[in-house]
């Protein structure tokens, strides 16, 4: 079974790992669209911790060396290499 967090501690897990979010941010994109997948239990938002990283690394771009290079999805291993450190 998966643990779910509330908006406060899934902001704070997502800091934890390298995205710093704040819950307001959490609570907008809610509200206008494009943030993690949530759940509700009763008025409650809850996240999946799988569900947030992979949302995370979505957003994330490759390394790049110059504002001029253009914005490439980060590869999923260089993502797990990352968590995993």
């Amino acid at each position: 079974m998966s643990t779910f967090l509330t908006r406060q501690e899934a902001a704070e897990f997502l800091t934890e790992n390298g995205f710093k979010t704040a819950c307001a941010t959490l609570a907008c994109l809610f509200s206008r669209g494009g943030g993690p997948p949530c759940h509700h239990i009763g008025f409650r938002a809850v996240y999946s911790p799988d569900e947030l990283l992979r949302w995370a690394q979505s957003r994330m771009t490759a390394a790049r060396e110059s504002a001029s290079e253009p914005r490439r999805p980060v590869s999923a291993d260089a993502f797990q290499a990352r968590v995993e450190a």
